[in-house]
């Protein structure tokens, strides 16, 4: 009876133990629900993941899961991570008028939702998601307890593609006297994970992907406030293309080749767009 006791003692412990293990994830639906943005940490190395789903007319995966995070004064912000807390979803929308194009007035209804995540040093990084019917965008925040400026030195960012489709983009030019000048032809319909060119530093944004039949488009927005234009990096194995910053020869030794900004920080959006039209 009493070794019954004991084995069954030991697992509800097992199980106890396994159940902390697994990792946390969250699900943000568009407001229709015709896609939803997954965010998993990784319990065992405190890795972030993003991932895009569009559900409508059928299940069909824009991104699979994709890295985040970030290194800053040396400080690591992508591994070693724990959750913290997070704001309630919730939708918002934004209206604005163009001065010019087919539809003047534009209407935005997206949801919304903040992620605050402990890094090992005790700070905490915020990553913003919006996810629309047709899109999501996110972006990292920063303010650092005991600092006034910082400096990012890399970013994690990665958009994680199904390796069958086709990609178009335009080669990122390697850093002479008068380039990059994003004079290069665009590689047209070329397969998802093809390396870019020997003589250039990967590839610019935005790009362009067809898979499965969606197509995405992937920019960046709102580069204000001391951050600098990203490009994504010369290798892509499997369709995995990860953000790239400037070459230090960009700075031609007038100024830094990372950001040095000031706290708080909002990082520049990195968006999605997708539709199976």
């Amino acid at each position: 009876m009493q070794s019954k006791i004991l084995l069954i003692n030991l697992v509800v412990l097992f199980l106890s133990f396994s159940l902390t293990a697994i990792p946390g994830e969250w699900i943000i639906p568009s407001p229709k629900g015709g896609a939803e943005l997954r965010l998993k940490l990784d319990a065992e190395f405190g890795l972030l993941y993003y991932s895009i789903t569009m559900l409508k007319p059928s299940d069909k995966v824009v991104l699979e899961p994709s890295a985040l995070g970030l290194i800053v004064d040396g400080e690591n912000y992508r591994s070693g991570l724990v959750f913290d807390s997070k704001t309630e979803t919730k939708t918002q929308t934004e209206s604005y008028t163009l001065l010019s194009g087919k539809q003047l007035k534009i209407e935005d209804t997206y949801n919304q939702a903040s992620f605050n995540f402990r890094t090992g040093a005790g700070e905490i990084l915020t990553v913003e998601f919006r996810v629309f019917e047709k899109g999501a965008a996110f972006r990292y925040s920063i303010d650092h307890r005991d600092k006034d400026v910082i400096s990012i030195f890399s970013e994690s960012t990665s958009f994680n593609l199904p390796d069958q489709g086709k990609f178009w983009a335009q080669p990122y030019d390697a850093v002479t006297k008068w380039t990059p000048a994003y004079e290069a032809y665009f590689e047209n319909g070329i397969p998802i994970g093809t390396r870019a060119p020997e003589d250039k530093n990967g590839w610019a944004l935005p790009f362009l992907a067809e898979y499965n039949g969606v197509w995405m488009l992937v920019a960046e927005a709102a580069v204000y406030d001391g951050n600098i234009a990203v490009h994504l990096q010369p290798e892509c194995p499997e369709g995995n293309y990860k953000v790239r910053f400037p070459e230090e020869d960009e700075a031609y030794n007038v100024c830094a080749a990372i950001p040095t900004v000031k706290l708080p920080w909002k990082s520049p959006w990195r968006t999605i767009l997708f539709s199976n039209e």
